[in-house]
This record gives C-alpha cells, structure tokens and sequence, in this order.
C-alpha cells in the first residue's frame, strides 16, 4: 500500500501551491490493513513414524527436548538479530543433526567439548515469518546409526518495528483501533486538514486540531532563495517525505518537487525555492 497525503499552504512569495506528501517505503508497503489478525501460535508435537529409535531395554522412543525448559516451543525471534535455540535428547548424545525448514541465516550447531549432547539453532534471521521446522538427532556423524523422532519447532521471526502502529495503539484502543475510519492512516478525526499519517509524521496530537508547523524565512547562506522548513518526528524515519507542486490546484496536475532541492535530517525536511 501507498499512502500519500498533501497539504496546501499559501504562501504569496510562490506562484504555484507546495504539498507535503509521506509516502511508505517498500519494506513497510504491507503495513495496511493495519489490524490483521495475530498469528496463531503452533504447538509443535514430536511426530510418530515408523523407523524412530527406541531404546532395547525400556522400549523408550528417543526425543529431542528443548535445553532444560529454557527454551520454549513455539520460539520468537526477530528479524536480522542474534538468534540461539538449544536442545538435546533424552537419551544418549547424540552426534549430528539434520533439519528441514530452517529460516535463511539461521543453521544447526552440533555441541562439541563441554557441550557434547547439546546442540543449537543460531545465526541471525534473514527473512520473517512462521517457520515450521524439522529436527532429527542422529547418534553418530554423518547422520549415522539411530535416529531420534523428528521434532517439530516452529520459529516465529518478527520483521521490523512498525511505529505508525505503535502511534496509532498510543492514541486509541479498543473500537477506535479497530474503526481505520477514526484510528488509520487516511483519516482526520479532529478535522484539522491533516490526516493521521502525516500527524505521525509532524508529531502532532491526532485528537487535538492543529496547524501545520514550520517555517518560511530567507536562505541565511543564499538570498536568492526561500527555505520552508518542517519539523519531523524521529520516529518517521522509516517513511519517505517529500513534497509535490501544483500551479493550478486541479487534483490530477500534482507533480514531485526534484530531491535536489529537499534536504531531510532526524529532526526536519527543508525545500529550498528560488525567490524570483
């Protein structure tokens, strides 16, 4: 999804009218609807077949168990952070491990050393998701002699902080969450001309009517040209802002000022425009 929100301004310096547009970059296209409905968690079970080990003596079907109930199935990790997830068998050490439906960056570790029998999921995610993965322990190298029963984990990897989702739950909850007619990103509950996703943007109250910040004033480094400066919140800086132009104010005639002239920091956006 794209969303783009223009404000006029007059400004009798101009001949033509400015907007400021905030528009989602690709990695957060899919941010709307902004309410789906969470994830399900999966419990994962160890899957009876056919060839599992089981011990001569007890009859025992030997299982992979996560490391001492530290760690917890289904598992969280997030996007492009460190990631571990240890585990063992219960009977025997078991020397080599093979796996199925791992995310990208991530990969087994078979214990060695002081760590023989524990082996690990580690690595840094690279993709998100809900992962169902495979795990099979072998008691020998080269996934060599018994096996255990494959063990069934799913791996849930969030992907980026969404900040507009954090604002939206900041300012509203319940009914109004849900209602993107008051809480999303189009709309303008205080009716105060500027909609919710460029209140984010200015760091605005979406329940309070205001004014579109900023400032006009002479290039202090260059007479010839006009500056028009806005402040911005720090927690827009995964939007791209910028701003259109449009001399006759016909809806369809909107066209992107060049980036030459726009100049974006933590804390503004400033459009440089020739005086004459």
């Amino acid at each position: 999804m794209k969303a783009r929100l223009y404000y006029e301004r007059s400004m009798h310096a101009l001949t033509s009218s400015l907007a400021m547009f905030a528009q989602r970059l690709p990695f957060i296209k899919n941010i709307c609807p902004l309410l789906g409905s969470p994830l399900s968690l999966k419990v994962a079970t160890p899957m009876a077949v056919s060839f599992v080990s089981t011990h001569s003596l007890s009859g025992q079907t030997i299982v992979i168990e996560p490391e001492d109930g530290t760690f917890t199935n289904p598992t969280e990790a997030q996007l492009n952070e460190e990631f571990s997830w240890s585990f063992t068998t219960n009977r025997y050490n078991m020397r080599d491990v093979s796996s199925e439906g791992l995310p990208e960056g991530l990969s087994i570790e078979v214990g060695t050393g002081i760590d023989f029998g524990f082996s690990k999921i580690v690595g840094i995610p690279t993709e998100s998701g809900v992962f169902d993965v495979t795990l099979v322990a072998w008691r020998f190298a080269n996934l060599g002699g018994q096996s255990t029963a494959p063990y069934s984990l799913t791996i849930n990897v969030a992907g980026p902080a969404d900040p507009f989702a954090e604002w939206r739950e900041e300012n509203w909850n319940g009914a109004e969450l849900d209602d993107l007619a008051i809480s999303g990103p189009n709309a303008d509950p205080d009716n105060d001309g500027l909609e919710n996703l460029l209140e984010f943007v200015l760091d605005l109250d979406p329940k309070e009517r205001s004014q579109m910040p900023g400032e006009f004033l002479v290039d202090p480094d260059d007479d010839s040209m006009f500056r028009y400066e806005i402040p911005l919140s720090a927690d827009a800086e995964e939007l791209n802002i910028g701003f259109q132009e449009n001399s006759t104010l016909d809806p369809a005639q909107w066209a992107d000022v060049s980036e030459a002239g726009i100049i974006r920091t933590e804390s503004k956006i400033v459009l440089s425009i020739p005086r004459a």
